[in-house]
Parts: structure tokens; sequence; C-alpha cells
């Protein structure tokens, strides 16, 4: 019988009905990809294409003839879930589930999570594909929830370092103003200064004059 493998909970599902199709070409199970919808920005679990919108999610049909085709021989690679060890698709899931729903208001605990993927990737039956799934799934959470964040942080940093060269502006234009200002004054207590002086002068020149005028008078023979 043919069955058709769900990328993220990795379960083998023998019907199309529970299967969904992306825009890409990749399937999953229906509850996978609505949960998987619940991320901020959520992209295709396979091939990263995305962001994935509910309108992108599409029934899975087969014709007639792939439903009367013989049955499939399970190979040892098929029993192990395309290498996967078996016993270790329950936690496989679980760190997908939580790693899904691990947003800023969930009750998951970060740390629980790495820890279990620690414990995994140390178990003895780990192995290649089982690090290649762990890769995807993890590579897949940062995409979708760390990148956005850090974008939002970077509008953020870039917003405050604007805003602090703006006061820094302002700052250096007060600055300058106040200067200036200082220098009008200074300008103008040195302009009255030398108005002073020269009226000074202006009354010792008259008065000079008006002595010269006299003496000039007291030495008229008349």
């Amino acid at each position: 019988m043919i069955t058709y493998s769900c990328a993220i909970c990795l379960n083998d599902w023998p019907h199309t009905e529970m299967m969904r199709s992306l825009t890409c070409g990749h399937t999953f199970c229906e509850a996978c990809i609505n949960q998987h919808l619940n991320l901020s920005r959520p992209l295709c679990p396979t091939c990263r294409a995305g962001p994935v919108k509910q309108h992108h999610i599409r029934p899975v049909f087969i014709s007639a003839d792939m439903r009367d085709a013989p049955p499939v021989i399970a190979s040892p690679a098929r029993d192990r879930a395309g290498g996967v060890p078996i016993e270790l698709l329950p936690k496989l899931h679980q760190i997908t589930l939580d790693l899904l729903s691990l947003t800023p208001g969930s009750n998951i605990d970060p740390g629980d999570v790495s820890d279990s993927i620690l414990d995994l990737l140390a178990s003895q039956q780990c192995n290649e594909a089982v690090k290649t799934v762990l890769i995807g799934t993890f590579t897949n959470f940062l995409e979708s929830n760390v990148a956005p964040a850090y974008e939002v942080l970077r509008d953020i940093d870039a917003q405050e370092a604007a805003e602090a060269a703006e006061r820094t502006a302002k700052k250096g234009r007060r600055e300058r103003l106040r200067t200036a200002s200082s220098i009008s004054q200074s300008q103008a207590t040195l302009n009255a200064v030398a108005q002073a002086q020269i009226q000074a002068l202006i009354k010792e020149n008259n008065q000079l004059r008006q002595e010269n005028i006299a003496l000039l008078l007291d030495r008229d023979p008349a």
C-alpha cells in the first residue's frame, strides 16, 4: 500500500485525506501544517518557501491509477522512516511541536527544548538522518521566529541611533546659537565702548578748538 509521509511529524499516512500540499509542492499532514501556521512568519518546513498563508494549503489528490497500484514492499530504510530510528520518532515529533509552539506567550521553557535536543544528539541512536531533521526543524524555527525579532530590534536600534544623532545635532545647534549670541553681546559691548571713546574724543576736540579760538581773540590788537 502506498503511504504518504509528513516531513514535520515524520508519520506515514495511508490515505491522502489527512495530507495537505503547499504551493511549493511539499506535503504535510493537516494537523502539523495548521499548527505550523501559528508561527509569526511560517515558511515551508522543507524548502523554506513562504511565508505560507492559509489559502496556500490545498488538499492532496491522487489519480485512480495510483490507487490501483500494487503494494509497495517496505525496505529497511522505509521501516526506519528514511534512516531515522523508529524509536526516536516520538522524541523528534515532540521537539518539532515544541519548537513550533515556542512563542513569547507560550508556556514552553526554551531550556527544556534545548535539553531535549542535546539529549537526542547525545544518544547512541542519533545518526545523520536524525541530525538532518533536527537541523531543518531548528533552521525553520530560527527563520520564522528569531529572524523577524532580530529585524524588529535592528529597526529599533536604527531608530534610536537616528534619534540620538538628531539630539546631538540639536545640541550642537544650540551651542552654536549660544556662542553666536555671546559673540554678538561682546561685539555690542565693544561697539558701545568705542562709541563712548569717539564721543569723548569729539568733545575733547571741540574744547581744544574753543580754547584755540579764545587764544586767537586775546591776541587780536583791536
